[in-house]
């Protein structure tokens, strides 16, 4: 726990001695990013509205008869619908109006838009285009800025060249747009106070203008740029950041970095005591379970990790015991086996050697000849009792092959329909049955006529006893059900130990061969039993193990 503590204290410590110094470059960047985000924005804002200008000056450019504006004649003689669309595109208030040059730069004509005044548009004045800079624009021209003068705002000119009058000839001039600077710059972000940033416009020569327009020659040396159109250039200056290095803020720094490290410290605690609390109990099961003590379990709380392995525990612990008992099982039936094997050899040499010197012995009366006859059925039946010890302990592989299930089922009810005559036993059989199973067909018959004889016995006279299939989901079944007497939990636990049995004759061997036999061919018995409602015994077969009917397959 301490060495937890150190590592969660460490890295805090650090981090509260390095936040100093860190914080501010990292808010630098942060407006730095900010800044230049915010630049992006306005120049798409202003591109949209210079590429307004220049596609209205295209469409102008390419109307026919535009050219004869760069005559003398008087304004009445004036292409109408030409002058038209130049009024209409010059309707806007950032638009003072739009002039006529030729290809020497000459003024030709103006035509006043609704913010016009002054010259060239009324009166008498001079327009010095000469000393603007200019900056191509795709295929317009940027003239100017001029700077804002007394009485006059800043303005620009944004020209377009003429179309010439036939294939390659030059243009014989210009129509230009005089633009108010200030509906440019407006879209620059406004003025901050003091220590926030603050943007301009920068053209080469000129100098830069803030959002209102005003001019100013010069830049500081550190500012946050973006390029328009040519010498065009949007410019941030950064802002200044509030130091974080005071006394105060350090105290208050130390202060948090303090309450970190005890709200740590609390936490981890919590945790540990959670922890201990949720994991002794594992630990005490799983000494149990070392022990010995195979039943037990641990009862799930929460819904968390560790409720997931106190289930996989119980899970883990149940299965160990099942298959304890299962090994169990194996162990007591392997002794039974070897037993019964053992047994079985010894005794059945005698026998055949007892058989033939009784039946070789003279008749001389008939009570000796009953004798010798009773002698030689009762070794039949020793004998009998020997081949199924040795069934149970040595059962034949089975040789697997196809197997009709419906015309061994109609054989069944032919063999044990005499026996079922004979004790006033309805005997009836589903026997249209399409379907066949990979089993050895002596062996199933003799796992068949166990049960069937098994369930005719249990059965009083009038009672029924009924041998039907299934297919399903899980596979095929074939069951034998009866009306007798039926049987409690405990005899179900039994009836397929060995030499166990309920009725007066017998040896208890039948169910436990047939279960043997069952497993060998790939098949489960399952019983299901009360007393007073009879038993049914099901044969189930895996879908691996069913197959349709096919020309080779052996049928009875």
């Amino acid at each position: 726990m301490a060495f937890s503590l150190l590592v969660a204290i460490l890295p805090l410590t650090i981090t509260a001695i390095l936040y100093d110094s860190l914080t501010a470059n990292l808010l630098k960047d942060m407006d730095a990013q900010q800044d230049t985000l915010q630049l992006q924005q306005t120049q798409n804002s202003m591109e949209y509205m210079m590429r307004q200008h220049r596609n209205a000056l295209r469409a102008i450019s390419e109307l026919p008869g535009i050219n004869q504006l760069l005559q003398p004649e008087p304004a009445l003689t004036l292409p109408r619908q030409v002058l038209n669309l130049i009024y209409f595109d010059i309707d806007r208030p950032e638009i003072y109006g739009a002039i006529l040059f030729d290809r020497h730069w000459k003024l030709k004509r103006a035509f006043p838009g609704q913010s016009a005044s002054g010259y060239p548009y009324w009166g008498e004045g001079d327009l010095n285009i000469a000393t603007l800079p200019r900056f191509p624009y795709g295929e317009a021209l940027l003239l100017g800025p001029q700077k804002p003068l007394t009485a006059q705002s800043g303005w620009y000119l944004m020209a377009f060249p003429l179309s010439a009058n036939l294939p390659g000839e030059v243009s014989p001039g210009f129509i230009a747009f005089q633009i108010r600077l200030a509906s440019l710059t407006q879209h620059l972000p406004s003025i901050m106070p003091e220590g926030g940033a603050q943007s301009c416009l920068w053209v080469e020569v000129v100098g830069c203008f803030d959002s209102l327009g005003r001019w100013r020659d010069s830049l500081p040396e550190e500012v946050i740029s973006l390029p328009l159109w040519g010498g065009w250039t949007l410019a941030m200056i950064p802002r200044v950041l509030p130091s974080l290095g005071t006394n105060q803020q350090r105290f208050l720094l130390a202060l948090m970095a303090i309450l970190s490290v005890v709200g740590v410290c609390v936490f981890f605690y919590l945790v540990v005591l959670r922890i201990r609390g949720r994991v002794v109990p594992l630990i005490h099961a799983a000494d149990a379970i070392s022990q010995g003590q195979w039943d037990t379990r641990i009862t799930p709380k929460g819904n968390d990790e560790i409720t997931l392995l106190a289930t996989a525990f119980n899970q883990m612990t149940s299965r160990l015991n099942a298959l304890l008992i299962a090994q169990s099982d194996m162990e007591r039936k392997a002794v039974w086996g070897e037993f019964a094997t053992g047994i079985a050899h010894e005794i059945r040499n005698p026998l055949a050697t007892i058989k033939v010197c009784v039946q070789a012995l003279p008749e001389q009366d008939d009570e000796n000849r009953e004798l010798r006859d009773m002698m030689v059925t009762e070794i039949d039946r020793i004998n009998h009792l020997i081949s199924n010890l040795l069934d149970y302990a040595l059962p034949p592989q089975p040789n697997g092959e196809p197997v009709l299930l419906s015309g061994l089922l109609h054989r069944l009810h032919i063999l044990v329909s005499p026996l079922a005559k004979d004790k006033g036993v309805l005997l009836s059989t589903d026997e249209c049955c399409p379907y066949a199973v990979m089993a050895d067909a002596g062996q199933l018959q003799q796992i068949l006529m166990n049960l069937l004889i098994n369930a005719v016995e249990a059965t009083s006279p009038g009672g029924e006893v009924k041998m039907s299939f299934t297919v399903g989901s899980k596979g095929l079944c074939v069951m034998v059900t009866d009306t007798g007497e039926g049987m409690t939990e405990k005899q179900l636990a039994m009836v397929t130990e060995p030499f166990y049995t309920t009725k007066t004759t017998g040896t208890g061997l039948g169910l436990a061969v047939s279960l043997c036999l069952a497993k060998q061919n790939h098949a489960e018995l399952g019983f299901d039993s009360k007393p007073g409602h009879g038993t049914t015994v099901t044969m189930r077969f895996e879908k691996d193990f069913i197959c349709e009917p096919e020309t080779n397959i052996v049928n009875y």
